[in-house]
């Protein structure tokens, strides 16, 4: 029974896969980067995904932290929403920015035997926290509205 349901479970993801494939949604070529359309999205070695525009000729667009961004800058180029790409642009900085606080002060909460130190690290952190979280949410708005 639970090999069957396994089966037919891979047999789903396959399916999928080739319909999203064969519709030019994204070929994802590894784990560090991907294809869509005439875009190329490439994880560099600084941990940043790098977008690059492959047609006429490879042209560097952008740069960012989270992966959404990047493929949501594709869909803005490939529009010509120049205002989604600058506003995406600036979410993720301010994402990039509050993640890695949120991780220090986490990280100083947990290490500090200080009171003082210790509530505000935590302050900070939760104040980090909901800013990347709001800076998250504004990416995905932007990107599930350019799927419509």
């Amino acid at each position: 029974m639970f090999n069957e349901i396994k089966e037919i479970s891979s047999d789903l993801e396959a399916m999928v896969y080739d319909i999203a494939v064969r519709s030019g949604i994204f070929v994802p070529i590894n784990s560090t980067s991907f294809r869509y359309k005439k875009y190329m999205v490439i994880k560099g070695p600084d941990n940043l995904w790098h977008v690059f525009l492959l047609e006429p000729k490879k042209k560097h667009i952008a740069t960012t932290f989270l992966k959404v961004s990047a493929f949501a800058i594709c869909k803005a180029h490939e529009k010509n929403k120049a205002y989604s790409i600058d506003e995406l642009k600036s979410n993720d900085a301010i994402f990039e920015k509050n993640y890695n606080a949120s991780i220090f002060y986490k990280q100083t909460y947990k290490r500090t035997k200080d009171h003082v130190t210790k509530d505000n690290a935590l302050w900070r952190y939760e104040i980090a926290h909901a800013e990347a979280k709001q800076a998250k949410r504004r990416i995905d708005d932007i990107f599930y509205a350019s799927i419509v």
